[in-house]
């Protein structure tokens, strides 16, 4: 068993990669196949490093060859990448993070040039891969993909306007790809089409043409146009506020969510000075037919732009206003109240959903007072109360990832202002545990939540959040690492990359000195809904090892402990890495001076398994243990405890043994 299942997989991906040919094709992408499906988004960005950097990009115009084994993977890779939803991280991810060997393909006038010549990208392929490294976190790349966008957008867009009710359509084009990509590209074309090489002309042109393709049906709409393109075909029936009431002026058409926004931004605290004042420029802004869309805008406003005066809002007791800020902060209580006056009807639930909108974000306490209070007032107007307060749309997964994790960040950092667990959740199961968890700390309440682990670890696979994420773990870490273990463990997700992390670290804490130590290694070894041994096993060579190859024995002693204790020194010694050699010589030593193997047996059958490389392990093992064998006399290595002569005897006459079937470096090795 693999003390590192991540790492090795990689390597796997590494090595069928670069021994693919055309002989063995069919059973390598097999193979690749079946890596990625089990290891999941590190896994398939990894391969696709690797064949992206198998490429040579230095093919000139004039010369046409047939794609290499690696190329032709990676041509069928990009292809189904544009039905993934990592694919605009991917393709970053391979450009930002190339493999050292990768050195033919340079950032510069000819980079797309190149790339689409190679890649053999469709001009559909070609307008991802630039919108996507528009995203790039090499500045020179952004310059290059945004320039490149305003050439390959106008080709592409007059190819489809130019087949309009023709049956030759250009292959490769809009007309081919899927309503998800479509919808990727429509999105930058629509928002600005100037900025991506279209005149005015051309925009209302191709609006129309996608309008003719994508006929409204009044009875059955969804079967012509896709749900995700209607906004984009028909953003008219999309307004915010279609038609003004008679009681307010209102604005024509309807007031779209960012003017809205900008308009309150503008009045400032003003706004909320009355109930009166704040109903008459609720009516004149929107009109009566105010919305749960409308609301959440305002609210997003009012949580970016406040003052410090956080006094001023009671979170306890929401409808409380101190009077002596009346004009220097937004009073939420008029607010509130205002809207209940123009709307009674108006779901506050829908209004907590609607806050996944692209300006939303908590910067600091008082936004996140601000906006509880309004909430919280705002569905006691509703008839709610704590108990069922819809919490479940802060859980879910919202578009706005960053603003989602603003909220949940500065939640976590404020237990005060709103816990997650004085509302309904699923708690971790902490009932097995001889020292119970700290029941009055509302910092660590939040912790028991497996909805908000299984949110934190979603958001942690989205772009530049993996770091902000793995730095809230910090808290439970400290101080309720018991808690946090066995919720990594009761989630139901997919074992992302930190949740592996998480554990790694975890883990070393309980095989040191802690009362529920051995309840959680034997909860954590016998989960049987997914393997978590491989990554205990990789914790505790780490753990060996110190970080910095100390190779501590008495933390080896108390790994053979546990290893017996859960019955699982055979899988620990049958480690395949050649990283984990070192660990599982020094413990099958260890082991045997305690009769629970026989080294000598087990030495051989180490060596005829994995040949060379365990024999000059072996050598470094005794070079490490023994350096008088080498005449070393360095006041640091007598730190280390000698290996008793009887191990010693035998690791010699195992090597002794096999010294003749290896290469001239190892038997050279073996003599020193």
């Amino acid at each position: 068993m693999n003390l590192d299942s991540l790492s090795f997989t990689l390597s796997q991906i590494s090595y069928l990669v670069a021994s693919l040919t055309k002989k063995n094709n069919k059973q390598v992408v097999a193979d690749l196949s079946k890596l990625v499906t089990l290891h999941g988004l590190e896994a398939d960005r990894h391969l696709l490093q690797c064949l992206f950097s198998s490429v040579d990009f230095t093919e000139t115009s004039s010369k046409i060859t047939a794609p290499t084994p690696q190329s032709q993977v990676l041509l069928d890779q990009c292809s189904s990448l544009l039905n993934k939803p990592s694919l605009l991280s991917s393709i970053c991810y391979i450009t930002d993070k190339p493999i050292n060997n990768q050195k033919t393909l340079k950032v510069g006038p000819q980079f797309f040039q190149q790339l689409c010549k190679c890649l053999r990208l469709s001009p559909v392929q070609e307008v991802v891969f630039a919108l996507a490294l528009c995203h790039s976190s090499n500045e020179e790349l952004v310059a290059c993909s945004q320039n490149h966008l305003r050439h390959c957008v106008p080709v592409l867009v007059k190819s489809y306007i130019d087949t309009e009710g023709s049956s030759s359509q250009h292959a490769g084009g809009l007309h081919e790809t899927t309503p998800e990509v479509l919808h990727l590209i429509l999105s930058v074309i629509l928002k600005s089409p100037k900025e991506v090489g279209l005149t005015n002309d051309i925009h209302t042109t191709f609006l129309n043409t996608l309008k003719k393709d994508f006929p409204k049906d009044i009875d059955f709409p969804k079967d012509i146009v896709p749900v995700v393109l209607a906004p984009l075909v028909y953003p008219e029936e999309c307004e915010i506020a279609p038609e003004m009431s008679s009681e307010g002026a209102g604005l024509t058409g309807g007031m779209l969510d960012t003017s809205l926004s900008e308009m309150i931004r503008e009045l400032g605290y003003g706004f909320t000075s009355s109930v009166e004042e704040c109903r008459n420029t609720l009516l004149k802004l929107v009109g009566r037919d105010i919305t749960s869309m409308h609301v959440s805008r305002i609210l997003s406003v009012m949580c970016q732009q406040n003052s410090s005066f956080e006094e001023s809002l009671n979170i306890q007791q929401p409808g409380s206003f101190n009077k002596s800020l009346e004009g220097r902060t937004w009073n939420v209580d008029v607010f509130v109240q205002a809207l209940k006056e123009i709307s009674p009807n108006l779901q506050w639930g829908s209004v907590i959903r609607e806050l996944d909108n692209p300006n939303f974000v908590i910067k600091d306490r008082t936004g996140l007072c601000t906006l509880i209070s309004a909430l919280k007032m705002g569905l006691q107007n509703n008839g709610f109360y704590p108990e069922t307060f819809p919490v479940d749309h802060l859980y879910r997964r919202w578009n706005n990832y960053e603003g989602q994790f603003s909220l949940i960040q500065h939640i976590l950092k404020n237990p005060d202002v709103f816990c997650f667990l004085d509302y309904p959740c699923t708690t971790v199961s902490v009932d097995m545990l001889k020292t119970p968890p700290e029941q009055d700390s509302k910092e660590l309440d939040n912790w028991r939540s497996l909805s908000l682990i299984e949110l934190l670890l979603q958001l942690s696979e989205c772009n530049n959040l993996y770091r902000p994420v793995s730095e809230l773990f910090n808290v439970p870490m400290q101080s309720c690492p018991d808690v946090l273990v066995l919720a990594l463990l009761q989630i139901h997700g997919s074992v992302t990359i930190l949740r592996q992390e998480l554990l790694t670290n975890l883990i070393p804490i309980f095989l040191g000195n802690h009362p529920n130590s051995a309840v959680i290694l034997h909860h954590a070894w016998h989960t049987q809904t997914l393997n978590f041994k491989s990554i205990i096993m990789h914790s505790m060579a780490q753990w060996y090892t110190g970080g910095g190859g100390d190779h501590d024995q008495t933390k080896l002693s108390r790994i053979l402990d546990v290893a017996q204790d859960l019955k699982a020194l055979s899988m620990l010694l049958n480690a395949q890495s050649a990283q984990s050699y070192p660990f599982i010589i020094d413990l099958a030593c260890l082991a045997s001076r305690r009769e629970y193997l026989k080294l000598e047996k087990w030495l051989t059958d180490k060596i005829r398994e994995h040949g060379e490389n365990f024999v000059m392990a072996c050598i470094k093992f005794l070079h490490r243990r023994c350096p008088q064998l080498l005449g070393k006399t360095d006041d640091s290595l007598t730190k280390i405890p000698p290996l008793p002569t009887e191990t010693l005897s035998t690791i010699m006459m195992c090597l002794q043994s096999c010294g003749g079937n290896f290469s001239g470096e190892c038997q050279d090795a073996r003599k020193h």
